[in-house]
């Protein structure tokens, strides 16, 4: 396998005093070579800038999880986290430091030597986007 890019994850939004289900997008890669990672990527489609970014590890082993940096004026640095196996992580983020001039934020998830991204219960990732 290689690695696998643009893989659309579509945020939920959130709206005071109401709720909704989370959805998320299943990890395909099958690969169990460090290379074989796969590139998440939203579109926010609200005007808030907060985020909320939630990774679940499923696969049966630990996995990084890097937010690349944007390209438009407030970009910030890349932000990485390595999630333990059956682990759920959430990061909080200002769209302006991660988004593309194409309007996308992507993460990168990198899985362990020897275990699938798709392995067990999968990789997940899900997105809020907070009113």
């Amino acid at each position: 396998m290689a690695a696998i890019t643009g893989t659309v994850v579509t945020p939920v939004t959130l709206t005071i005093n109401g709720g909704t289900e989370q959805t998320y997008t299943d990890a395909t890669n099958a690969g169990t070579l460090v290379t074989d990672t796969e590139t998440f990527e939203f579109s926010p489609s609200k005007s808030a800038n907060n985020i909320a970014l939630i990774i679940k590890n499923g696969c049966g082993a630990a996995v990084t999880a890097k937010l690349l940096a944007g390209d438009m004026w407030a970009k910030g640095d890349s932000a990485s986290v390595s999630i333990a196996t059956a682990k759920d992580y959430v990061f909080e983020m200002d769209t302006a430091r991660y988004k593309t001039t194409d309007g996308k934020i992507k993460v990168i998830v990198t899985p362990t030597a020897g275990t699938a991204l798709s392995a067990s219960s999968k990789v997940k990732v899900g997105v809020v986007q907070l009113k």
